[in-house]
C-alpha cells in the first residue's frame, strides 16, 4: 500500500469524525435546548453550522440553521417574558427583538438550503411550522398564517407518500396503505 492511499484514507477517516462530531453537536444542541440552557444550545449548534459548513454538508448546515433559529426564538420568548415582568427595562425588549431577528435569519437560512438542496422534507416542513410561530410572536399573525398553511399544505401533501409518525414509506397511489406500521394512522 502506498502512502497515497493511506493519505486517502486517513482523510476519510477525519472526514468521517469531523461528520459524527457534527451529529453530535446538533444532538446535545438539542438536549440543551429541552432543558432550557438556551446560550449553551446555541453555542453547540454555532459549532455545528461551522463544522456542517467547512464540510459542505447541506443536510446538516440545513438542522443547525434550523435549531439556530428555535433556540433564538425560545431565548426570545424568554427576553419577553422578562421585559414583560419589568416594564422599567427597555434592555430586555430590544434583546428579545434583536433575538427575533436571529431567529427570523437562521430560520429563513434552513428554509433556503432546503429548498436549493432537495434536502429532506422534514426539514423544510419543520422550518415552515417555525416561521410561523416566529411571525405569531413578532405580531405578524397574517404572515404568520401563510406559514402556517404553507406548513400544513407540505404535511398533508407528503403524507400520501411518508408516514411522519413511523417513517414508512407508503406504497404509491395504487398501493396505499390502510395505516402505517407503527401509529395506526390511515392516510388521508
Amino acid at each position: 500500500m502506498s502512502r497515497k492511499d493511506d493519505g486517502g484514507r486517513h482523510s476519510h477517516v477525519l472526514l468521517g469524525r469531523r461528520t459524527c462530531e457534527c451529529n453530535i453537536l446538533g444532538s446535545l444542541g438539542r438536549c440543551k435546548l429541552a432543558l432550557g440552557e438556551y446560550e449553551n444550545a446555541i453555542t453547540c449548534f454555532n459549532e455545528q453550522w461551522s463544522i456542517a459548513r467547512k464540510l459542505d454538508l447541506s443536510e446538516q448546515q440545513a438542522r443547525a440553521a434550523q435549531d439556530l433559529g428555535v433556540a433564538s426564538l425560545a431565548q426570545a420568548r424568554v427576553a419577553n417574558r422578562l421585559a414583560g415582568a419589568a416594564s422599567d427595562t427597555p434592555d430586555a425588549s430590544s434583546r428579545a427583538a434583536a433575538l427575533l431577528g436571529d431567529g427570523l435569519h437562521w430560520l429563513q437560512t434552513a428554509y433556503e438550503l432546503a429548498q436549493s438542496h432537495g434536502l429532506v422534507v422534514e426539514v423544510k416542513i419543520d422550518t415552515l411550522l417555525h416561521l410561523s410561530f416566529l411571525y405569531f410572536d413578532m405580531g405578524e399573525e397574517e404572515t404568520a398564517q401563510d406559514y402556517l398553511k404553507q406548513h400544513l399544505r407540505a404535511e398533508v401533501d407528503i403524507s400520501r407518500t411518508w408516514c411522519r409518525g413511523c417513517g414508512q414509506k407508503r406504497g404509491g397511489e395504487e398501493a396505499t396503505m390502510l395505516t402505517c406500521g407503527g401509529g395506526g394512522v390511515a392516510p388521508f
